[in-house]
C-alpha cells in the first residue's frame, strides 16, 4: 500500500517537472512591427498596423505609400500578429480576402517564408513593413511597434 502510494506521488512530481519544461514553449512570443530604416516614421499604433495589413490604407502621417509583407499563414507568428492586432484568426482572414479578391478591391500583402527572410526584405525595400518575432531583430531596421 505504502509503495503504490509512493509511486503515486513520483508520478505528480514527473508531470509537473514535465509541465514546467513545456510551459516556456507555451508562452506566445513578442512580436514587432519592423521598418526600413529610410521611413519617416517613430512608431505606429495597433489601429494603424491592422488597417495596413488589412489593405485598409496604404500610409500613415508623412510616410508615402507603405509595402507591407506577410508571414506564411501557416506560421505561429502569423496567427499570433493577426489575433493580436486585427483580431481574426486564420479562417476570419481567408473569408476577408476572400471576398476582396473576388471584388477586385483589394490583394493580400506579399507572404514570406520566415523571419529572417521578413527581416532582410524590410531592411532592403523601402518604405517597407513587417512584423516578426521580436528575437530575430537587429539593428537595419526599425522596430515600430511591439506586440
Amino acid at each position: 500500500m505504502e509503495i503504490n502510494r509512493l509511486k503515486g506521488s513520483n508520478w505528480i512530481g514527473y508531470s509537473l517537472a514535465a509541465l514546467m519544461l513545456v510551459l516556456p514553449h507555451l508562452t506566445k512570443a513578442e512580436i514587432v512591427v519592423i521598418a526600413n530604416k529610410s521611413l519617416p516614421i517613430e512608431s505606429i499604433s495597433p489601429q494603424q498596423t491592422a488597417k495596413l495589413w488589412l489593405g485598409i490604407i496604404d500610409s500613415v502621417e508623412s510616410s508615402g505609400k507603405l509595402k507591407v509583407v506577410d508571414a506564411l499563414h501557416t506560421t505561429p507568428v502569423y496567427t499570433e500578429f493577426y489575433e493580436q492586432i486585427a483580431g481574426k484568426s486564420v479562417r476570419d482572414l481567408r473569408i476577408y480576402w476572400g471576398k476582396l479578391l473576388f471584388s477586385g478591391k483589394a490583394f493580400p500583402p506579399k507572404r514570406l517564408g520566415s523571419d529572417r527572410e521578413i527581416l532582410h526584405w524590410v531592411m532592403s525595400t523601402p518604405n517597407g513593413l513587417g512584423y516578426i518575432n521580436a528575437e530575430f531583430v537587429d539593428d537595419t531596421v526599425n522596430i515600430l511597434l511591439r506586440q
